[in-house]
């Protein structure tokens, strides 16, 4: 199955995201593939403005990651709180965020993002 998951991302780097999305799903099914396969399907649907779908597919994956990939954790987080802001859901984005600065404070800039998030927030 760890084949699937890498010809899903290929697909999907290759601009092929409803092809990618059926590898990735059929590759989920792997227990030891799955949380890869779930952040890759959460990156698809994120791609096709699904934002709904890219959520739940981010959030499993999170619940699945072995702690020992904190790399790959925090590029979660990023991802699942840049798409709540866009989404307008600033509450979720600013949590999630927050979680993600006391981690690594200089990922991605995020502490610069959670100032523009709270300040969205806080006039909303």
């Amino acid at each position: 199955m760890a084949q699937r998951v890498e010809l899903g991302v290929r697909l999907m780097q290759a601009g092929k995201i409803d092809a990618a999305i059926v590898e990735l799903q059929t590759a989920r099914k792997d227990s030891r593939q799955q949380w890869r396969a779930l952040m890759n399907l959460g990156l698809c649907f994120k791609s096709r403005q699904n934002w709904p779908l890219a959520r739940r597919n981010f959030q499993e994956a999170l619940d699945q990651m072995p702690a020992s990939e904190e790399d790959r954790r925090k590029e979660l987080l990023f991802h699942l709180a840049t798409g709540h802001a866009e989404a307008g859901e600033l509450k979720e984005a600013i949590e999630i965020g927050n979680d993600l600065a006391n981690r690594d404070f200089g990922y991605r800039n995020i502490g610069g993002l959670l100032d523009q998030w709270e300040k969205l927030f806080a006039s909303s």
